[in-house]
């Protein structure tokens, strides 16, 4: 770098594959917000004894770094700044620095101030007169087995100790009064956690290898050896987060919440007994739990949070409780081994996205009650052959955008709108239209289909649907009561009005206004004067 230089911009040197070390010149007072982060190779780096002050994730992921030495100069670091070097075994700070030090050899950054550690390593023995640990401060050391945390901390702030994955053990002392959500998330080789007796908000009752919250009953850490006692009132959000050694769990009767990403990767749970007193699942709760095979939602359920059940691949039946009035955006989302969900019929909204991607879907019966379908509901479910829509929705968008095997669609008899459905449908061979009133299409649709599927209207709707815009680009429609040869007109009686317009045809053949398939008495692909006679010889007749 040039000696001309005071500050390192933004984003400067991010994700720089092949950077192994880097001289940062005298005169530079400020390293800008993720400047090396995400530089896999970089392994040391001088700072400058003019430096005041690092950005945001500023060494984020230097996957190599293994020691820091923070000059005297440096009198602010924001969030982050050296979350996720997996190799940091040494930080110091040199003395004089008016706001941060290392104090006692400690390896470890801590804002004089507040007393609170912002950047730790597997190294870090924790003075006894830290009182917060910061957000993010040990995330990413990969290498820490365990860490003493003093008594004396009060406060262990948001993913304070997140992604350490080879962290096996965790002791609460009594000071502690506050953790933060997914303080000790990702962290799959947990296995022992153990809060302080005298802990006074705190307790791991019953040894069972994990963090309750006394005045909620919420346990909000948990591990692959947690036995939730039956004294739990919550799961807490994201308190089983990427526990990826956790294989199976009883959830008590007790439990009446489940919280966000409560079980969010959890790679290799296989078997879950739930409560039966479950009334709240929340968003991505079980996102990612790729083998489990099967969960039975209590009928106490009230409400399912977005995307609870996305990527639960192993997943091969579900059966959603009468207490459920809405599907949720994204709920079975890449749930690609589903092949039967049985829907009640209190249910009245289905959300986007919500069976996208579930390639085991063949058909589904969606209840009369639902009044709202959003957009892409189904999208790229695969082996979807049919579906009927309900008689009670009025409009759909995008539906069915990449249903490449979708043979038959039914449109309820209160649709009114449809936007872009059907693009990708290349196989749908049947549409069936109840409405008496055709829906109004916002543009076209797939080519092949009006080639070479069979539109299915009321019969005295017809003519509409063929005045119509999009609709009258059908080559084959029919009525949904069976049509006569010679009714020309599809109004169920053959008569002089039929051989009018079948006059019509033979004289103007851009007449198509109603399908000529029944004006084509004797087959031979085109209208002529001898259909005309045979119509008039069946009006004879009777």
């Amino acid at each position: 770098m040039p000696n001309t230089i005071i500050s390192i911009a933004d984003f400067g040197f991010e994700g720089n594959q092949n950077l192994t070390s880097v001289n940062i010149p005298e005169g530079v007072v400020q390293i800008g917000s993720s400047s090396f982060a995400s530089n896999p190779k970089l392994e040391g780096i001088d700072l400058p004894s003019t430096l005041t002050t690092i950005g945001s994730s500023a060494f984020r992921g230097c996957n190599s770094i293994t020691h820091i030495n923070l000059p005297a100069s440096v009198t602010s670091i924001a969030g982050w700044a050296f979350s996720y070097c997996s190799s940091l075994t040494s930080i110091t700070v040199e003395g004089g620095n008016t706001v941060y030090d290392s104090r006692n050899h400690c390896n470890a950054i801590i804002e004089t101030a507040t007393n609170k550690l912002i950047a730790g390593c597997e190294n870090t023995i924790i003075p006894n007169t830290v009182t917060i640990i910061g957000d993010r401060a040990f995330s990413g050391r990969n290498s820490m087995t365990e860490m003493t945390i003093t008594n004396g901390v009060k406060t262990i702030e948001e993913e304070a100790f997140t992604s350490c994955s080879s962290l096996q053990s965790i002791y609460i002392p009594a000071s502690v009064d506050s953790i933060a959500q997914g303080a000790f998330g990702y962290c799959p080789e947990l296995t022992s956690i153990t809060v302080d007796s005298n802990n006074n908000s705190y307790d791991s009752r019953d040894n069972c290898n994990g963090i309750i919250e006394k005045e909620t009953r919420t346990l909000i850490i948990g591990c692959r050896n947690t036995i939730i006692p039956n004294t739990v009132r919550k799961i807490g959000n994201s308190a089983f987060s990427k526990c990826t050694a956790l294989t199976s769990l009883v959830i008590p009767n007790s439990v009446i919440s489940i919280g966000e990403d409560a079980f969010s990767g959890c790679s290799a749970l296989e078997q879950l007994q739930m409560s039966n007193a479950v009334r709240h699942i929340g968003f991505g709760a079980f996102y990612g739990c790729e083998v489990l095979k099967s969960i039975t939602l209590p009928t106490t359920l009230t409400s399912l949070g977005n995307y609870a059940f996305q990527s639960c691949k192993a997943l091969t039946t579900i059966t959603i409780p009468n207490s459920i009035e809405e599907i949720p955006q994204g709920l079975f989302d890449d749930c690609s081994g589903l092949t039967t969900i049985n829907l009640p019929n209190t249910l009245k909204k289905i959300g986007g996205y919500a069976f996208y991607e579930c390639q085991g879907l063949i058909t589904l019966r969606i209840p009369e009650s639902v009044t709202i379908l959003d957009h892409w509901a189904f999208g790229h479910c695969h082996n979807l052959k049919y579906m009927t829509i309900p008689d009670q929705i009025t409009e759909i968008d995008d539906v069915f955008m990449g249903c490449n095997r979708l043979e038959k669609i039914t449109l309820g008899r209160g649709l009114r709108t449809i936007k872009g459905d059907f693009w990708d449908c290349n196989m749908v061979n049947e549409v069936t239209c109840l409405g008496t009133v055709p829906p109004v299409m916002a543009k076209n649709i797939n080519s092949s289909i009006y080639n070479n599927a069979v539109l299915r209207v009321p019969n005295e709707s017809i003519e509409a649907y063929m005045n119509t815009n999009y609709w009258y680009k059908f080559k084959h429609v029919q009525g949904l009561n069976p049509i006569a040869d010679g009714d020309a007109n599809c109004d169920g009686v053959i008569s002089i009005s039929d051989v009018s317009l079948v006059i019509d045809r033979l004289f103007n053949p851009d007449v198509t206004v109603m399908p000529a398939e029944y004006s084509d008495m004797n087959k031979n692909g085109r209208i002529d004067i001898e259909d005309v006679t045979q119509i008039i010889d069946l009006i004879l007749s009777h």
